[in-house]
């Protein structure tokens, strides 16, 4: 009986302190712009496509003072979680139409301090997802720039999501822990 109550106790206290990931921001377009922002003032479209309910971005380069155009998620609160991670679906349509020079790239600014480039594409882009490697800080914001120069050229990118561990409370941790012992020790004073 010992060995299962001392057993139990140890389960208890290890599935309460271990975490897993969760999603703390997931973005799909499907109502429309999200709270993404842009700094593009161009010609071009940048833009939600309503039949891919993605973002678009489209002849981007037709602004002759501003080459290309970047997009921003609204300001994610991460504090409290460990690992977070960024994942972007990105692709193009109409592949034949892009040159080398026509590009995307999937940033995030943490905690504020400038944009930190997780990958860049250049020319046509097949379906994939885009990850970042394991981030730590308080605030984020995803960036992705989009530059490209033809009319049939069309950059997406959707489904934006952002995961994180859970950092564990140590003081439910401990009190769970204390509880146990006690319980244990009653136990043992039954007897």
């Amino acid at each position: 009986m010992k060995k299962i109550l001392s057993l139990i106790t140890v389960t208890i206290v290890l599935g309460i302190s271990s975490s897993h990931a969760v999603t703390i921001y997931e973005e799909d377009f499907s109502d429309a712009l999200g709270g993404w922002s842009t700094n593009y003032t161009g010609a071009g479209i940048f833009g939600i496509d309503g039949g891919a309910m993605a973002w678009l971005g489209k002849n981007v380069d037709q602004n002759p003072t501003q080459s290309s155009g970047t997009w921003f998620s609204p300001l994610i609160n991460i504090a409290g979680f460990t690992d977070i991670k960024i994942f972007v679906d990105v692709w193009t349509k109409n592949d034949r139409e892009f040159e080398t020079n026509d590009y995307l790239s999937v940033g995030y600014d943490l905690d504020s301090n400038g944009i930190t480039n997780i990958t860049t594409f250049f020319g046509a882009i097949p379906d994939q997802t885009v990850m970042s490697s394991s981030l730590s800080g308080t605030s984020l914001k995803v960036a992705i720039e989009i530059f490209n120069t033809g009319t049939n050229e069309f950059t997406y990118f959707d489904n934006v999501k952002v995961t994180g561990t859970p950092v564990p409370d140590t003081s439910t941790t401990f009190s769970l822990l204390g509880l146990a012992i006690f319980g244990l020790a009653f136990y043992r004073n039954r007897k």
